[in-house]
């Protein structure tokens, strides 16, 4: 056999192990399997008294918790992109999104704390107020560059993580905007992530902002005006973040190992943050990670310390799929349900 034969034999077959690796390395970044195994803290289980409020039967799907209006529940249907109601005297209704918002542009809805019955939907470059009642978009705010995990500030202001000119590199910013929502400042805080490997949930508690890691146990909280930035831990002992690799001439980076998520799912209230956590203790008995699942409570009143842990048993096997918190309410998110209870701590 000739060389050249053998030599393009043999670049064909690393080439096709090349893309294997990439392949099984790449396929997928939304495993939600049992616990992690971590180890390395013990959880204390935390008194909590429950009661049901209300169950709201819904049909199987993939749905986030928006948040509530007065004593209405939004929440999210990710396939249409339509907003479910739901009130206290079980009644359900289904509030659609105008045609030119497109479920798969939408990076994420919340209520705006300024504007009765409006939510702030955050599309592409662009952060629409749409009123429920009346079915209608109101004001919208352009963003320059590309931005996501936008926040109410004000009326004319979001925080957001926005991309940093144009660098790899993600910050958080207070954008504000002229009367006809156009940008018209942008400033840093200083606070500076790898969108990727450090991608994360940003909230507000308080007058702070908390941004808090998928795939570490790393909370960075740095207060609304951007002169103390400060940084905590929770309780689990994953410190390391997931590691990245570019190819194509570096135009396209990805993760090198498929990531699991640690802090995935996150709600504050004025006292309380609440994480609900991927990773197993050593005192987790292995039936928990089939049976329930975990939301750490840390006091944000005592610089982020550790509370203790509520314990969630699954609907069906199924995981929550979202949860939120206001005051003594807390809302459980399923695939086919949302449970509304009463709590205390």
């Amino acid at each position: 056999m000739k060389k050249s034969t053998i030599a393009f034999l043999a670049a064909t077959i690393c080439s096709l192990l090349l893309l294997v690796y990439l392949y099984h390395n790449f396929s997928s970044n939304n495993a939600r399997g049992a616990f992690l195994k971590n180890g390395g803290f013990k959880r204390n289980n935390l008194s909590v008294n429950f009661k049901i409020k209300n169950e709201y039967d819904l049909s199987e799907g993939n749905y986030n918790v928006v948040g509530m209006l007065d004593d209405k529940i939004i929440i999210k249907e990710f396939e249409t992109g339509s907003l479910i109601l739901l009130t206290e005297d079980n009644l359900q209704s289904e509030v659609s999104l105008p045609g030119f918002i497109k479920q798969r542009g939408i990076n994420n809805l919340s209520i705006n704390p300024f504007e009765k019955n409006v939510v702030d939907i955050k599309c592409n470059g662009t952060v629409f107020e749409f009123d429920v009642t009346k079915r209608k978009i109101g004001k919208s705010y352009n963003f320059k560059n590309f931005y996501y995990k936008a926040l109410r500030a004000s009326k004319n202001s979001f925080y957001a993580i926005s991309q940093i000119d144009t660098t790899s590199k993600a910050g958080l910013i207070l954008a504000q905007f002229d009367a006809n929502g156009e940008l018209v400042n942008a400033r840093n805080s200083g606070l500076v992530i790898d969108p990727m490997r450090q991608d994360g949930n940003l909230i507000i508690a308080n007058s702070d902002l908390i941004y808090i890691n998928y795939y570490n146990n790393n909370i960075s909280k740095i207060d609304s005006s951007f002169k103390t930035l400060s940084t905590y831990k929770t309780i689990d002992t994953i410190t390391v973040l997931p590691r990245t690799v570019n190819i194509k001439n570096n135009t396209i980076t990805k993760f090198v190992n498929q990531p699991r998520p640690v802090n995935q799912l996150v709600r504050a209230t004025s006292t309380y943050l609440f994480i609900n956590s991927y990773v197993k203790a050593d005192n987790d008995a292995e039936s928990n990670s089939l049976n329930s699942e975990t939301i750490d409570v840390y006091d944000i009143k005592n610089s982020y310390k550790y509370k203790g842990t509520i314990y969630v048993k699954k609907s069906n096997n199924n995981r929550v799929q979202d949860f939120f918190v206001r005051d003594n309410k807390l809302i459980l998110q399923y695939p086919n349900k949302t449970l509304s209870y009463e709590f205390s701590l």
